[in-house]
C-alpha cells in the first residue's frame, strides 16, 4: 500500500531531516513548559496592547486613589493641575454643562457670601461707631491727634494681639517676588522692592557676619513691625506681622511653604521671571494672614442702645400693626360669616394677602361694603365666592320681587313659605304671579285674596264695597250710593279681564235712606190745639225738623231717579160737626203745607188734603186720644 497515509508522512520527515528523536523532544518540550509559555505571551500581549492595559487598571484604578488619598495629600496635590486644566478644557468647549452643574450650589453660594458680606459690613460699622462715638474711641481720637497717628493706627495699638498684614512670596534664587497677599488692599505700594531689601538684608548680614550659606535670617524687627522669614528649598517666605504673634504660628508658615512648594516646585526651579503661573497658590499666601484682638468687656455704647430702641420700636410697631391687622381681619371674618347669603368655607392668607373662598347669594350683601366698614385694605382681601340661593325669609322675599316684579301699589310679605300679595295691580301681572309664584325657590304657596286688579281701583269703590274678581268674574258686596252703583254698571264692562259683574250682594244705600226717611216722615203726627189751624211758637223747632226731613227726602229721591209726592193730611177730634171738621182739617193741611212751601219746597211735591174724622189715628176714650186726633200726618209716595 503505497498510497498509505504514514507512508507519506515518513517519506515527508525524511526528506526534511528531521527524525522521530527529535520530533519526540519537542513534543516533550511542549508538554513541560508550554503552559508557562502560553501564560508568558498572554501577559506580553496585556502589556503590549494599550486597551487591556487600561482596562486592567481601571479595576484597582478607583481603590487605589481612595487609599491614595486617605494616605496624605499628595495625589490631590498631584492631580489639581490636570483637573485644572481638565476643567478648563471642559468650559471652553461647552460652558452651558458646567453652568448646569454649579446651578444647584452657584445660588446658595451667592447668597452665603453675600450673607456674609452684609454681616461682616455691620460688624465693622458696628465697630467703627462704637470706636467713634464710644469715650475710649474718643480717648483714642485725641491719642491720634497728640501722636500725628493716623486713628486707626491707634486703635490697632490698642485693640490688637497680633495681626499678619503682609505675606510675600520670594524666589530663593533670583530674589524676585513670586506672590504677594496684604491683609488691607493697598498696604504696600511697591511689594517687589520690599522683596529686594529682604534679599539684600539676608546677603548683608550673611557676609558681615560671615555666616553659612546655608544659615539664614529667620526674624528682623523694624518698629513696630515684625517680619518672620521661613526658608524653603526654591522660595521663601516673609511674613510681616504687626505685635505679638505666637510662636505656634511659624507652623502655619511652614505648612503654607511645603504646600506651595509641592504644587509648584518644578515651576520654582524653571523660574525665570513669569510670575504669572503662580497665582493659584494664592490661597496657601492668605491662610497665613491670621490676626488676633484683645478681649474686651462688653460695654453698651450709645449707638448700640439707640440701635436697640430702634429695633425695639420697629418690633413694637410691627407687632402693633400685625395685631390690629389680624383682629380687623378677625372681625370682619366674623362679620362676613354673620351676614344672610354669604357662607365662608375657607379663609386664609398667604403671598401677603386674605383669599376668602364660599357662597354668596347674589341678592346678599356685596362683600366690599362690608370690608369698606373694617377699614381693611381692599386690594389685600381676593374673594372666590360661587354663587348659591340661600332659602332664608328675607332672602325667598327679595328673590320674589326680583323674578315677579311687583308693582308699587302691590305689597309682598311671607309667612311660613306663603307668599301675600296686597294692594292693587294690573290684571295681567295678577294672571303672571299666578303662574309664576310657586315657581320662586322657597314660596309653597301663593295668596292673592288682598289683591287688588288695579282697574278695579279706577272703579273707586266705597269703603263699605267689597269687589272681588275670580275667572272672570267681578263680585261686588256691601252697601253702596246710588250713583256708584249707576256709573260702575257703565265702567265694568270696559274693565279687561271682567267677563260677567255680579251685584247681587250690593246695596244702594240711598234707597236704603230713602226707605227709612219714608218711614219716618210717615210716621210723624204735627198736633193742633182744640179747634186751631196754626201752629204754636212752641212747635217752630218740630215744623223745622219735618221741613228739613221732607227736603232731604225729595233731594234724596231726586237723585236715585225716583218721583217723591207727599201729602199732607189733616185730622180731627169728633167734637165738632162733620162739615166744620173737614173744613177744619183742609184748613190745617194747608196752613202746614203753606209753611212748607215758604220753607223751599216745591208745589208739585206737596199737596194738602182734609179727611175730617175720616181717618182718626186713635179712639177717642180720654181727652189724649183727641188731643192726638187734632193733628197733621204724612203720606209718601214715590214713583219711578
Amino acid at each position: 500500500m503505497s498510497n498509505s497515509p504514514f507512508n507519506d508522512n515518513r517519506s515527508e520527515d525524511t526528506k526534511s531531516g528531521n527524525s522521530p528523536v527529535k520530533d519526540q523532544m519537542g513534543e516533550l518540550r511542549r508538554l513541560i513548559i508550554g503552559p508557562e509559555k502560553v501564560q508568558l505571551e498572554r501577559l506580553q500581549e496585556r502589556l503590549d496592547d494599550p486597551t487591556l492595559h487600561a482596562r486592567d487598571i481601571s479595576g484597582v484604578l478607583p481603590e487605589a486613589i481612595v487609599l491614595g488619598t486617605k494616605k496624605d495629600n499628595k495625589l490631590v496635590t498631584a492631580l489639581m493641575p490636570t483637573v485644572e486644566e481638565i476643567v478648563k478644557a471642559s468650559i471652553k468647549k461647552d460652558i452651558r454643562t458646567f453652568v448646569d452643574a454649579l446651578f444647584p450650589v452657584i445660588g446658595p453660594a451667592i447668597r452665603k457670601a453675600i450673607s456674609e458680606t452684609f454681616k461682616q459690613m455691620i460688624q465693622s460699622l458696628n465697630k467703627a461707631l462704637e470706636q467713634s462715638f464710644s469715650w475710649q474711641g474718643l480717648k483714642w481720637r485725641m491719642e491720634a491727634i497728640r501722636t500725628g497717628k493716623t486713628f486707626a493706627e491707634v486703635v490697632l495699638v490698642h485693640s490688637l494681639l497680633y495681626r499678619v498684614d503682609q505675606v510675600f512670596l520670594i524666589h530663593r534664587k533670583t530674589g524676585l517676588l513670586l506672590h504677594h497677599v496684604s491683609a488691607e488692599a493697598g498696604a504696600f505700594q511697591e511689594a517687589d522692592l520690599v522683596s529686594g531689601m529682604l534679599t539684600a538684608i539676608q546677603d548683608f548680614i550673611r557676609d558681615s557676619f560671615n555666616m553659612e550659606s546655608d544659615q539664614t535670617l529667620d526674624t528682623i524687627q523694624i518698629g513696630d513691625v515684625t517680619v518672620w522669614i521661613e526658608q524653603g528649598p526654591a522660595a521663601i517666605l516673609a511674613c510681616a506681622i504687626r505685635g505679638n504673634a505666637p510662636e505656634d504660628l511659624r507652623i502655619v508658615f511652614r505648612n503654607a511653604l511645603e504646600n506651595i512648594h509641592l504644587e509648584k516646585g518644578d515651576a520654582m526651579d524653571a523660574f525665570e521671571g513669569d510670575t504669572a503661573t503662580f497665582e493659584s497658590i494664592r490661597h496657601h499666601l492668605e491662610s497665613c494672614l491670621h490676626a488676633q484682638y484683645k478681649e474686651k468687656k462688653r460695654k453698651f455704647s450709645p449707638f448700640f442702645i439707640l440701635l436697640l430702641v430702634i429695633i425695639i420700636t420697629a418690633l413694637g410697631s410691627w407687632a402693633f400693626w400685625s395685631v390690629r391687622n389680624h383682629l380687623r381681619w378677625t372681625e370682619f371674618l366674623e362679620k362676613l360669616d354673620a351676614e344672610p347669603g354669604i357662607v365662608v368655607t375657607i379663609a386664609e392668607k398667604y403671598d401677603g394677602k386674605y383669599h376668602i373662598s364660599g357662597l354668596r347669594d347674589p341678592l346678599g350683601r356685596d362683600p366690599a361694603e362690608i370690608l369698606a366698614r373694617s377699614e381693611m385694605a381692599s386690594e389685600k382681601v381676593i374673594y372666590r365666592l360661587e354663587p348659591y340661593q340661600a332659602l332664608l325669609p328675607e332672602f325667598i322675599l327679595k328673590r320674589a320681587k326680583t323674578i315677579l316684579r311687583p308693582p308699587e301699589t302691590v305689597l309682598l310679605t311671607l309667612e311660613k313659605g306663603t307668599l301675600i300679595a296686597q294692594g292693587t295691580a294690573p290684571y295681567q301681572w295678577i294672571i303672571d304671579v299666578r303662574k309664576l309664584a310657586c315657581a320662586v325657590p322657597g314660596v309653597l304657596r301663593f295668596n292673592e285674596r288682598q289683591l287688588i286688579v288695579a282697574e278695579l281701583k279706577d272703579l273707586d269703590p266705597p269703603k263699605t264695597v267689597s269687589l272681588t274678581l275670580q275667572d272672570g268674574i267681578l263680585t261686588a258686596t256691601g252697601p253702596a250710593p246710588h250713583w256708584w252703583i249707576i256709573e260702575t254698571r257703565k265702567k265694568v264692562p270696559k274693565i279687561s279681564g271682567v267677563v260677567q259683574y255680579d251685584e247681587t250682594g250690593l246695596k244702594d244705600s240711598d234707597l236704603l235712606t230713602l226707605a227709612a226717611l219714608k218711614g219716618d216722615l210717615e210716621k210723624e203726627v204735627f198736633l193742633f190745639k182744640f179747634n186751631a189751624t196754626k201752629y204754636t211758637r212752641g212747635q217752630v223747632e218740630d215744623l223745622n225738623r219735618i221741613l228739613n226731613n221732607i227736603n232731604h227726602f225729595i233731594d234724596l229721591a231726586l237723585t236715585v231717579d225716583r218721583y217723591p209726592y207727599i201729602e199732607v193730611i189733616g185730622h180731627t177730634d169728633t167734637s165738632g160737626t162733620k162739615r166744620h171738621n173737614m173744613e177744619l182739617s183742609l184748613q190745617r193741611a194747608e196752613q202746614f203745607r203753606h209753611y212748607l212751601l215758604v220753607g223751599g219746597i216745591e208745589a208739585d211735591y206737596v199737596s194738602a188734603v182734609g179727611v175730617g174724622t175720616a181717618e182718626p189715628l186713635r179712639k177717642e176714650t180720654t181727652d189724649q186720644d183727641k188731643a192726638w186726633n187734632r193733628s197733621i200726618t204724612f203720606r209718601v209716595h214715590l214713583n219711578k
